[in-house]
């Protein structure tokens, strides 16, 4: 999906006991196109709260 999204950058969230592992699972080409890394669980999160764990999404 991220290779085929065309966008530039992305940001990437997982658990922290996962989050390092999974990412170097990700190609090089998709993690070096990674702009934020969130080390949180946002499974149970409601969609309209994301945003708020996300800097990258945040106003200026």
């Amino acid at each position: 999906m991220v290779k085929n999204a065309g966008v530039e950058g992305w940001s990437f969230a997982a658990p922290s006991s996962i989050h390092t592992a999974v990412a170097e699972l990700l190609p090089q080409e998709v993690r070096n196109r990674i702009v934020e890394h969130v080390k949180s669980d946002l499974v149970k999160t409601e969609p309209a709260n994301l945003a708020q764990h996300f800097r990258s999404l945040q106003p200026i």
